[in-house]
């Protein structure tokens, strides 16, 4: 997404909706990914409670 596009909420939205299906389905667990360099990428996940889980990569997960 083009700088410009982003903090317009759509992405918050787009978590949000994940999270309400995955409580839905009986998951226990949202993992996103994300290139190790996107800072500002690792920085949005972590704001609705994901953690980071590999210092290699960007794996982010989130107990539900």
């Amino acid at each position: 997404m083009a700088a410009g596009q982003r903090r317009g909420g759509t992405g918050r939205a787009l978590l949000g909706a994940a999270d309400r299906l995955a409580r839905e389905w009986g998951c226990l667990l949202i993992e996103v990914t994300s290139l190790r360099w996107r800072a500002d990428a690792h920085a949005f996940y972590r704001g609705p409670g994901f953690a980071d889980a590999c210092g290699r990569s960007g794996r982010f997960v989130k107990e539900i």
